[in-house]
């Protein structure tokens, strides 16, 4: 090989660049619809083919020298050739001798000529357009059509294989599931992919395992899976199409935060969903979605649970829900709600679970959902609920948590209440109830969860307390008790929270208490204790009111303090 050779060998990269420079109108528009992760190797092999090009047009136009706009005779000399690099070959001055005309053109000139001019030879490189249309394929290209991803002969299967491809093409990021992206891919089949169930030849399942915020949207096409039958979605955002109205197999959807989602969709809950007769679970909680309650929902004759809470609701609770006779629960809270509670709700003979807290609803309970014999828990927290409680609730038998929290109640606790003998959470915070604690709360004996915080109680802390043999959380912080804190309070072996603090009690704090083998959190400040700190509390220190002992804050006393989270 010549110096020359050798010097174009080695600057060929550079006549590739001055190519794309001066010539880039040639080359055609750069290819898209190519995922970002193979953006850049394309690239790299159209350069490559570029270079090659490069080659042939220089053995077709005459040598480099057209390259170069110098003819073949002033690049072939038999003088040393290496005081004189390509540069400056390309950098000559005006000066230098005119060359004898030359037959070829140089590559500007070429870049002129008009459509008119006779086609080239025939050369052996491959066009760019031709490469771009034989790439590999790549993740951007459904896999649907591969026999190893799906059976060809299934066309349901292979039409729901290409659904559940544009909707993880569709989704905001890269990875909209969180997971290896192997598991959706062009070798694996579509029954072994992250989340989807297949049988008899269709899709019934799509439930993705793990999910980052906000990652995905759902697209109306996902209405065409008209055999599945659960959705369990996580990291949405955007609205939801009204197109899922169309699975009419559908048996639950849960787009929720209760299963440890992080959802945030928006727009209002499409009437539509009504259309699914078979739903038996519908969970949109933890969300933002706006507008009213549609009464279409009512039209879900087989619904078993209906959770919308912690959205941006608005309205009035459609009274048509008294219509969903299969209803076990029904979960409002944390909305926009205004109006009263529809008396037809009494109608839900089966109900188990009711939440309305936090919505505007004030006005008397109606006497209707007091005869649902079968209700265990009644949120009525932070309703906008007045006057006294209501001492129909004790008809409510089998009620095992009651939280009327929140509220402008008066009087004190009701006797009544203290019938309810199967509660094991009795929430009366921030009510405004007044008068000493009855001693009879004792007979509540299957009670673990107890929070009288925040109110207008005074008088001693009853030692009957004690007896509560099941006790977990204890809050009676914020009133006017006094008198000493019960040694008796000490045998209480399962407490893990006792909250005492911003009351008026006295006297010495029980060394017992440090004998609780399960106490997590212990607060004492803000009264009128007397005598030094027993030595064996000093871990829970600073004036006896810290947050936490040791091991995790009990999911109760978070609540407590942060019922709404869009609040």
């Amino acid at each position: 090989m010549s110096d020359l050779e050798e010097r174009l060998r080695r600057q060929l990269p550079q006549l590739a660049a001055k190519m794309v420079e001066h010539h880039a109108a040639g080359i055609g528009q750069p290819v898209t619809g190519i995922r970002r992760r193979r953006r850049y190797s394309a690239q790299a092999r159209r350069l490559i083919q570029l270079a090659a090009a490069v080659v042939v047009l220089v053995a077709a136009a005459g040598g480099i020298g057209v390259l170069l706009d110098q003819p073949p005779d002033v690049i072939t000399t038999t003088a040393p050739v290496t005081s004189t690099p390509l540069d400056a070959l390309a950098a000559m001055p005006a000066t230098q001798p005119e060359p004898e005309p030359v037959t070829s053109t140089p590559l500007d000139a070429l870049a002129a000529m008009p459509a008119t001019q006779p086609e080239p030879e025939p050369v052996t490189s491959t066009p760019l357009d031709t490469l771009a249309a034989t790439e590999p394929e790549s993740l951007a290209d459904a896999p649907c059509t591969s026999p190893e991803v799906v059976d060809q002969t299934l066309e349901a299967l292979v039409a729901d294989c290409e659904v559940l491809w544009n909707f993880y093409r569709n989704s905001d990021v890269e990875y909209p599931f969180g997971f290896d992206e192997s598991e959706w891919s062009h070798t694996n089949p579509l029954q072994n992919w992250n989340g989807v169930t297949v049988t008899d030849g269709r899709v019934t399942e799509l439930s993705p395992r793990s999910f980052p915020p906000g990652s995905s949207r759902l697209s109306s096409d996902l209405g065409d899976l008209t055999a599945l039958q659960e959705l369990f979605l996580c990291g949405l955002s955007g609205p939801i199409p009204a197109e899922l109205g169309n699975l009419s197999n559908l048996r639950f959807i849960r787009f929720s935060d209760s299963t440890g989602c992080d959802n945030s969709l928006t727009g209002q809950v499409p009437p539509e969903l009504g259309n699914i007769t078979t739903l038996q679970e519908l969970w949109l909680d933890g969300n933002q979605l706006s507008g009213p309650i549609p009464v279409e929902l009512s039209q879900l004759v087989n619904l078993e649970e209906l959770n919308l809470e912690d959205n941006e609701l608005s309205g009035s609770i459609p009274p048509e829900l008294g219509n969903l006779a299969n209803l076990l629960t029904l979960g409002l809270s944390c909305n926009s709600l205004t109006g009263s509670i529809p008396a037809e709700l009494g109608n839900l003979t089966n109900l188990r679970y009711l939440d309305l807290s936090y919505n505007n609803l004030p006005g008397p309970i109606p006497a209707e959902l007091l005869d649902i014999a079968g209700l265990k828990s009644l949120s009525l927290a932070g309703t906008g609920r007045s006057g006294s409680v209501p001492a129909g609730l004790a008809d409510i038998a089998n009620l095992v948590f009651l939280d009327l929290s929140d509220n402008d109640l008066s009087g004190s606790i009701p006797p009544e209440l203290l019938r309810l003998t199967s509660l094991r959470g009795l929430w009366l915070s921030g009510t405004g109830l007044s008068g000493p604690m009855p001693a009879e709360l004792a007979d509540l004996a299957n009670l673990e969860d107890l929070n009288l915080s925040n109110n207008e109680l005074w008088g001693p802390i009853p030692a009957e307390l004690a007896d509560l043999t099941n006790l977990v959380y204890l809050d009676l912080s914020g009133n006017e008790l006094s008198g000493p804190i019960p040694a008796e309070l000490a045998s209480l072996t399962g407490l893990r929270l006792l909250l005492l603090e911003d009351n008026e009690l006295s006297g010495p704090v029980p060394a017992g208490l440090a004998g609780l083998p399960d106490l997590l959190t212990l607060r004492l400040g803000d009264n009128e204790l007397l005598g030094p700190v027993p030595a064996e509390l000093v871990d829970f220190n600073e004036d006896i009111g810290p947050a936490i002992g040791q091991g995790d804050e009990p999911w109760q006393y978070t609540w407590y303090f942060h019922p709404c989270s869009n609040t």
